[in-house]
């Protein structure tokens, strides 16, 4: 009801001005302004800031509303990529009705959506995302035929990257307004993983776990050392960072924490932290600038999609081999 007020308002002054004798004729500039005339110049001064502050206001809301919606969808997007990064043995027929149910879920969620908010978000990326939506079903499709284990994990991939792909583009509209978005991109090379169900991250640790005592060994001969482990967050679960400036003591690492935290803990960066070996989640080690280990970033550049691996090599300030590799010492100490 109050946006009909200003305009009558508006109205009712013009014709004030027009017919109230609001001026006197042997004046000039605000001299010639009777206390009508005042009256009609401050309440059109009031309404023009009124009307100025709703249009804010408006566009406020509407930013406030696009942000709400685009981090939705971009939590829809992240939902779609963990749930198909889930599911490895497609053959399994539980798992493969499971992911047929998630998908299409996830498509009736993303249609709905972009009906209640179309007035909201651009023509373009309602496009894009309904191609992703046709995308997701016919995966759907696929997984009622008799497709190959092969080519269905090569298909769930192409889908895993055009919903990252499309995540990325609504999270860096709103990176720094939205929690989400900054633990999942703002964040350097920070990624995420179902650690108690994740079955290639579990090898890996296993993996990094096994040849530590070998690089213990021998860590005088390394030029860079470092190891991962998980450090305890306020809503129970964990982070694993990276320690730096590694000396084993004791039967005990000992470093210094060198990543940022997205979650909530009493640690912080720079902090030393004390571990044993067998707690740890995977070791870096660095010769002649080849990095040497981190199995757990083989799991996670597999699963990245070509311009984001791309990317990412271009920044990591070693050299990569193809597959993890443990570097061969000549001698070795017998060091317990």
């Amino acid at each position: 009801m109050f946006e009909y007020v200003l305009p009558i308002l508006s109205f009712f002054i013009t014709i004030f001005v027009l017919f109230g004798n609001t001026w006197k004729e042997n004046e000039t500039g605000f001299k010639k302004l009777n206390i009508k005339g005042y009256i009609v110049l401050i309440s059109a001064f009031l309404i023009m800031n009124i009307s100025i502050y709703k249009i804010f206001q408006k566009n406020k809301e509407q930013e406030i509303t696009k942000k709400h919606i685009y981090e939705i969808i971009a939590i829809h997007l992240w939902e779609l990529e963990m749930q198909v990064e889930k599911i490895k043995d497609i053959k399994n027929e539980r798992k493969s009705i499971y992911l047929k149910e998630k998908l299409n879920l996830l498509a009736k969620q993303l249609t709905r959506i972009l009906e209640l908010y179309k007035n909201v978000l651009d023509n373009k990326l309602i496009n894009e995302l309904n191609n992703l939506i046709l995308f997701i079903e016919n995966e759907n499709l696929k997984l009622k035929t008799n497709y190959t284990n092969t080519e269905i994990i090569t298909s769930l991939k192409d889908l895993i990257c055009m919903a990252q792909h499309y995540r990325k583009i609504l999270c860096n509209n709103i990176l720094k307004k939205s929690k989400f978005c900054y633990e999942r991109q703002g964040i350097p090379f920070m990624h995420f993983w179902d650690r108690d169900n994740d079955i290639e991250m579990k090898n890996a640790t296993k993996r990094a776990r096994e040849t530590l005592p070998y690089i213990l060994q021998n860590l005088e001969k390394v030029d860079y050392f470092s190891i991962k482990v998980p450090i305890p967050l306020y809503d129970g679960t964990y982070e694993h960072v990276w320690l730096t400036n590694i000396k084993y003591k004791n039967g005990y690492l000992v470093g210094k924490i060198g990543n940022y935290f997205s979650g909530e803990t009493d640690a912080n960066f720079g902090d030393t932290v004390s571990i044993k070996p067998k707690f740890i989640t995977d070791w870096m080690a660095v010769i002649n600038n080849k990095m040497y280990g981190n199995f757990t970033l083989f799991v996670v550049m597999n699963r990245m999609c070509q311009n984001e691996l791309n990317d990412f090599k271009t920044k990591f300030k070693y050299k990569i081999p193809e597959k993890p590799e443990i570097p061969s010492f000549k001698k070795e100490k017998n060091v317990k």
